[in-house]
């Protein structure tokens, strides 16, 4: 069932992305990206789903690193190949989405259609356990570490060019810099996941909270360009750690069934906290701050500072 859904997914987002290059009608081209915006968040969900499928424990643990290591470099060049499509007319842009035919291919000709009726689990350890019936405790506990995290972080995309304005130490090219750099370390980081959550296991969350927190904190006191940078590579550490070790928690967390069920929860609840975030911080900031961008980023240091051992159930 994986397998079909996955295909069908990545035919959907072909069908949905192009439609812009034919087509001119404002209401229809949103109504293409709803549905877009759909078919590519239904096939995150089954691509991590789906490794939950054929890895487990350290190796699962590395294949998400990768999904997510490449889903940043594919962003990224995406971003320059569209960039160079737009200059011949903007429905040129949208050619970026025939990618998922060469992805559509290439998932049918590598990845095996094997149906297993998964009934136990089993640990890195041996130890087998029965695979239990509906969505653990745990997922839900979890995405909503999620939700709350990026709530936290998000600030470091809207509120880091007027913090650098308002200090009077750097530009908005400086504050895209910053943030390009915050985004492209997750990819190193990504890539080497599965061998650090290997070696630290759960104390990897620890030092992610810990980069993310002395990353804030810096933004929030620093009047120096270079110390921001520096904020923004220890931030994209703690992100770049953070998202595979989240979704490898949450598929651990469905206890070998309803992997597609958790990851997805933990997508819809990520994704309304990316949406919430400005609403909920700027309100803080607000009442504590004067609505300052200083306050948010005092506000996110202090609140990454409460998470020591943000869930009872490691």
């Amino acid at each position: 069932m994986t397998f079909e859904a996955i295909v069908r997914s990545l035919i959907g987002t072909l069908l949905t992305g192009t439609l812009p290059i034919y087509i001119s009608n404002f209401t229809l081209i949103l109504l293409s990206r709803v549905l877009f915006g759909f078919f590519t968040g239904l096939f995150g969900a089954l691509a991590i789903s789906i490794l939950s499928d054929y890895y487990t424990g350290s190796k699962r643990a590395s294949m998400i690193g990768y999904v997510n290591a490449m889903g940043s470099i594919g962003a990224g060049l995406c971003s320059l190949l569209a960039w160079y499509l737009i200059t011949g007319g903007w429905h040129n842009a949208f050619l970026i989405y025939l990618l998922p035919i060469v992805a559509i291919v290439l998932f049918g000709l590598f990845v095996p259609n094997e149906r297993q009726q998964v009934t136990q689990a089993t640990t890195e350890d041996g130890e087998v356990t029965p695979v239990k019936k509906g969505v653990p405790l745990e997922v839900y506990l979890v995405a909503l570490l999620e939700f709350i995290f990026f709530i936290i972080l998000m600030p470091m995309s809207y509120k880091l060019p007027e913090l650098l304005i308002s200090r009077g130490i750097g530009t908005a090219t400086d504050a895209s810099t910053i943030y390009a750099l915050f985004t492209l370390i997750g990819i190193p980081v990504s890539i080497v996941y599965g061998w650090l959550n290997k070696k630290l296991g759960f104390k990897l969350l620890l030092l992610a909270i810990l980069s993310l927190l002395i990353g804030f904190g810096i933004l929030a006191t620093t009047k120096s360009l270079p110390l921001a940078y520096l904020a923004g590579f220890l931030n994209g550490f703690g992100f770049g750690t953070f998202v595979p070790f989240g979704n490898n928690w949450l598929s651990e967390a469905a206890k070998g069934g309803n992997v597609n069920t958790a990851i997805t929860i933990g997508m819809l609840t990520t994704n309304l906290g990316v949406f919430l975030s400005p609403i909920v911080m700027n309100g803080l900031s607000g009442t504590l701050f004067a609505g300052s961008a200083e306050g948010v980023m005092v506000i996110s240091g202090a609140e990454f500072l409460l998470w020591k051992n943000p869930l009872p159930v490691k």
